[in-house]
């Protein structure tokens, strides 16, 4: 038996990951308002430019593109391509927006943010 904790491996979160979802938090705390997506837009865009080089000024067809390129898991990728689509509805296509709504996409990019890739059973 040691003194020590064995740390588990994908604990530990990232500063990046760490203030986003401090963001996040703040986010769904406030009373709600149509400029809260662009908030929210606007911190996962931040989000995809720091942790995978992908520029802010990206349509969504070209965010697409460039995370199909990188070396990503690919149910990380289907995560991060759906949610960007939402936003993109909602955002630019007029779709509806309420408090529900809001908090359904800040889950979702919480579950992005904290995704870990299952390590499977090689027998």
């Amino acid at each position: 038996m040691g003194f020590f904790k064995k740390k588990k491996k994908g604990q530990v979160l990232s500063a990046l990951e760490l203030g986003a979802l401090k963001q996040l938090t703040k986010i769904k705390k406030q009373h709600f308002s149509e400029e809260l997506i662009g908030n929210l837009n606007r911190i996962f865009r931040i989000y995809l430019r720091e942790k995978y080089s992908i520029k802010e000024s990206l349509t969504h067809e070209e965010v697409m593109g460039k995370i199909n390129k990188k070396r990503i898991f690919p149910q990380l990728k289907i995560k991060i391509i759906s949610f960007a689509y939402e936003i993109q509805e909602i955002k630019y296509k007029e779709g509806k927006m309420n408090k529900k709504i809001l908090n359904n996409l800040i889950n979702e990019f919480k579950k992005i943010i904290k995704y870990q890739e299952k390590p499977t059973n090689k027998k």
